[in-house]
């Protein structure tokens, strides 16, 4: 039977959709009517009249709900449902109401004489780059037992390049370079001759990769490694590929905290090439030298932070840190001084020893009649002490305060 079409089409916020059902004997393009946004679909007036007497329609879908898999995001695709009558009278079909906020072009009523079937066709774009999606459509018929269906389509929006985890590979806080080490994963949904080509970073790590097998990455992604768990149920296919990025500090990082560049490389395939990707490694160095604020000011140890607080910038004020220093084959000194905002003074005094370490004392002078200026914990002014102790040869600090 050459078929004639009529379509429903569903435009979304985030996905494209349109409802497509195939009847009749003479081919013809497909009919789209577009309705402006507005109300969910039709009224419920517009259903066809269930039959409750007489010869009556049987709806019978194969089945309802498709599963697509994996997409990429701004692609489209399709799929087409069959419904039977396997009643005894003609079965009247309607598009009914749609998910999401979405507007339904009008669907005029077909029917499917008995022992006859149909095709309902759903297309979808994905435009919304959610890792999830999903979309629903209603069919409305005459049958009495059936008079809504409602069809599903679901799958995952797969991405070219995953790194995991995103933005940051944190070392934590570390005194031993040797004791600490991190583990990252670039993946690839959509493309299984991704290549990783090179990393690089500062020369005070070493970075090493390697292949993923297929067993490895079933093993990581049923653990959740990759993904989500909050979710189980919906858990996404498993990568196609994969690679493990390891990161260790090769050579002594100053004291404090720190953040480097790491640039990762891959090719996708031949069409795309490469593709680069910017991590930051980040972590506190801890060691041979302990802080601890006098009153005034406060002490962050995980952010190296000291904290000023609110001050008039008519009397300015001083805000002092005590350093405890151990270890070192001399007394302990600091040699220079790198700031960022050159009208602070930073001193330091050494007192007596307490046990076997030093005490010194840290003073942060901010003097009177100083600039305005305020300076947060996430955007702080910046210290760094060069020292003489072999095990903390520069202590990088963070500031923050408010002169008003």
């Amino acid at each position: 039977m050459q078929p004639r079409a009529v379509a429903a089409t569903i435009v979304s916020l985030g996905i494209a959709f349109a409802v497509v059902v195939w009847m009749g004997r003479i081919a013809n393009q497909p009919i789209v009517v577009e309705t402006p946004a507005g109300p969910k679909g039709p009224s419920e007036d517009e259903r066809p009249e269930v039959v409750k007497s007489g010869p009556k329609p049987k709806a019978v879908f194969e089945t309802t709900e498709h599963n697509f898999g994996t997409m990429m995001h701004l692609s489209s695709g399709s799929h087409t449902f069959l419904v039977r009558n396997e009643g005894k009278g003609p079965l009247v079909l309607k598009a009914g109401p749609t998910t999401c906020q979405c507007t339904i072009g009008e669907l005029g009523a077909t029917t499917v004489a008995p022992g006859e079937s149909t095709e309902v066709e759903l297309k979808w774009t994905i435009k919304n780059p959610a890792m999830f999606f999903e979309h629903t459509a209603d069919i409305w018929s005459n049958d009495a037992d059936n008079p809504t269906v409602k069809l599903k389509i679901e799958g995952f929006v797969g991405l070219d390049l995953i790194i995991k985890p995103e933005g940051s590979w944190s070392l934590g806080s570390f005194a031993k370079i040797e004791d600490v080490s991190f583990e990252g994963w670039v993946l690839s949904d959509l493309h299984p001759e991704m290549q990783f080509l090179s990393a690089k970073t500062s020369d005070l790590f070493s970075v090493e990769f390697e292949k993923l097998t297929d067993a490895d990455i079933q093993k990581k992604h049923r653990a959740g490694v990759f993904s989500d768990m909050s979710f189980p149920e919906k858990m996404p296919p498993v990568p196609l590929v994969g690679y493990r990025v390891v990161v260790k500090p090769v050579k002594e990082i100053p004291i404090g905290q720190f953040s480097y560049d790491l640039e990762m490389t891959t090719r996708l395939n031949d069409t795309l090439g490469e593709v680069k990707h910017n991590v930051s490694i980040v972590g506190v160095k801890s060691g041979a030298v302990d802080f601890f604020a006098l009153p005034g000011a406060t002490w962050t140890q995980n952010h190296m932070l000291i904290q000023a607080g609110d001050f008039d910038a008519a009397k300015g004020k001083t805000a002092v840190i005590v350093m405890f220093v151990r270890g070192g084959d001399q007394e302990f000194q600091v040699t220079a001084v790198e700031q960022d905002i050159p009208w602070i003074k930073v001193t330091t005094e050494t007192q007596e020893k307490v046990g076997n370490a030093d005490r010194v004392h840290l003073k942060i002078e901010f003097p009177p009649d100083c600039p305005k200026v305020i300076r947060t914990s996430s955007k702080p002014a910046k210290i760094t002490l060069k020292t003489n102790h072999p095990e903390a040869p520069e202590i990088a600090l963070n500031l923050s305060f408010a002169s008003q």
